[in-house]
C-alpha cells in the first residue's frame, strides 16, 4: 500500500484544519520559548568564584563602624567612628592594596595575613603594630580583636603590638568620664570596619 505526505489524503476532510492546528501550535511553542532561552546566558550556570581573603581585603575601601574596649572586669565600652576619631586613634579608613601594603585616614604601612588568613597585622614601624585575631571577613565587613594586653603595670617591655593596643585602648576610655583607667589592668579592642 502506498503511502502519501499529503496531510489531506490521510483525513480528506480534517487535513487542512489539522495542519492549520499543528502550525499555530509550533508558532505558538517557539515565540514562547524564545524568550527563556534568550533571557539564559552561560554565566547564570556558573558556581561563584570563592574569594581568598586577600583579595576580600584588597576589593574595596574599609571604613570603621564600631570599637569595643573590653577590660579585665568583664566591661565592655563601645564607641563609634566619630568617638573613635575624637579620642585621636586614627586607623578609621584603611585601603589595603595587593603588594601588602595599607593606608589608613592615619598611619600607613603593611599587613599581613596569618594563621590560615584567621589573623591580621597591621604594621607601622616603629611605632605600632596592630593584631586583629579571630578575623571575621566578608564580601563587606570584617570584625576582629586584639590580644588581651595589661596596662596597669603595663607589661614589663611590651612588644610593639601590646603596646599599640594598651595605647589605643586608655585613650578610648578615657572618652568615658566615669572610667577610672588607672584601676583598669588589662584592655582588649574589637574592631568592625564596613566595606565601601
Amino acid at each position: 500500500m502506498k503511502t502519501s505526505s499529503n496531510p489531506s489524503a490521510l483525513f480528506p476532510a480534517t487535513g487542512t484544519l489539522l495542519f492549520t492546528y499543528i502550525k499555530r501550535f509550533l508558532f505558538f511553542a517557539v515565540v514562547t520559548a524564545l524568550p527563556l532561552l534568550v533571557g539564559c546566558s552561560k554565566e547564570d550556570d556558573t558556581m561563584p568564584v570563592k574569594r581568598t581573603a586577600q583579595e576580600k581585603l584588597i576589593a574595596r575601601k574599609w571604613t570603621l563602624n564600631t570599637v569595643t574596649i573590653r577590660v579585665d572586669n568583664g566591661s565592655t565600652y563601645s564607641l563609634t567612628r566619630t568617638q573613635w576619631q575624637a579620642v585621636g586613634i586614627l586607623l578609621d579608613n584603611i585601603t589595603f592594596r595587593a603588594d601588602g601594603r595599607y593606608s589608613s585616614s592615619g598611619p600607613s604601612g603593611n599587613y599581613t595575613l596569618k594563621q590560615n588568613d584567621t589573623a591580621l597585622e597591621l604594621t607601622n614601624e616603629p611605632f605600632f603594630t596592630m593584631e586583629f585575631l579571630s578575623l571575621s571577613l566578608s564580601d563587606y565587613e570584617f570584625s576582629g580583636r586584639t590580644p588581651e594586653v595589661a596596662v596597669n603595670p603595663e607589661k614589663a617591655a611590651p612588644t610593639a603590638a601590646e603596646h599599640g593596643v594598651a595605647a589605643a585602648g586608655l585613650a578610648g576610655l578615657a572618652y568615658f568620664k566615669e572610667v577610672d583607667t588607672a584601676k583598669v589592668k588589662t584592655v582588649q579592642l574589637l574592631f568592625t570596619y564596613n566595606g565601601v
